[in-house]
């Protein structure tokens, strides 16, 4: 099995070729979109290489074993999507990303790839959260009291 960072070296290069010219990545880490982790349907999931420029956010579908780019996924202008979500676990962890057209795609990715798909999710202003918390049932602030 190679290296993760022979692995990265890799998809650097292949990235490359997508770029305009002039434009860097700032972060870039592989992912698993499409299911969840663990069952029958991890089989279909689709493992992606996602790379973040200043412009856009670059998706190059991958083998699921030998992680060799099969093509562009899809490719965003970086100032119409959203993000969010960011729940950090062990061994995955996962973040919410919305395309332009709303379509919603979970991000799993597995701690091999946490330290380069933490730059991701920075490149991309997402606030990490802590799965067990629930934001919707955080009180409400106190109003600020009325002076008479």
């Amino acid at each position: 099995m190679k290296s993760k960072e022979s692995q990265k070296d890799a998809l650097d290069i292949r990235l490359a070729q997508e770029l305009e010219p002039g434009e860097v990545v700032i972060a870039a880490a592989v992912g698993m979109v499409g299911s969840g982790v663990w069952g029958p349907t991890s089989m279909i999931a689709k493992w992606c290489y996602f790379g973040v420029t200043p412009d856009r956010v670059i998706v190059l579908s991958l083998e699921r074993w030998s992680y060799r780019v099969k093509g562009t996924w899809f490719d965003d202008a970086r100032d119409v999507v959203s993000s969010g979500a960011n729940q950090v676990g062990d061994p995955w962890s996962s973040f919410l990303y919305q395309r332009p057209d709303g379509t919603p795609v979970r991000v799993n990715y597995h701690r091999f790839w946490a330290e380069d798909m933490t730059k991701v999710v920075q490149a991309l202003e997402i606030t990490p959260t802590d799965p067990a918390a629930d934001p919707s049932t955080a009180p409400a602030p106190d109003p600020a009291p009325e002076n008479a």
